[in-house]
């Protein structure tokens, strides 16, 4: 009986251990993105994602200035992402973009 409990718990052990670091498993649910202020200006991201279960209710989960030329990580709850963004203080938002989150992609503004 002994045996079989330590050979049973040996088992487990290995396979969590494989699904942890399965290069697979890891990069299909990787939800991460790039915003990147691609020009010669400073941009004004607001990002909003469908979260929880309500519905088609969505919320501002990032806002803020990211500096000409760099980029702000953002982890995805959904893998799909919605935006607005800005290159000035006084200009309007420029709505309802719409934009994959996932393996690290690079979404370029503007």
């Amino acid at each position: 009986m002994k045996k079989f409990f330590t050979s049973t718990v040996l088992i487990v052990f290995m396979l969590a251990l494989a699904g942890a670091i399965s290069p697979a498993a890891s990069s299909a649910e990787d939800k991460t993105c790039w915003f990147k202020a691609g020009g010669s200006y400073d941009v004004y991201f607001v990002i909003r994602e469908k979260t929880g279960g309500d519905g088609d209710r969505e919320y501002v989960v990032w806002e803020g200035w990211v500096k000409h030329y760099e980029k702000k990580h953002y982890v995805s709850t959904t893998g799909k992402v919605r935006y607005d963004y800005k290159t000035s203080i006084d200009d309007s938002l420029m709505g309802d973009n719409h934009a994959d989150c996932k393996n690290g992609n690079v979404i370029h503004v503007p």
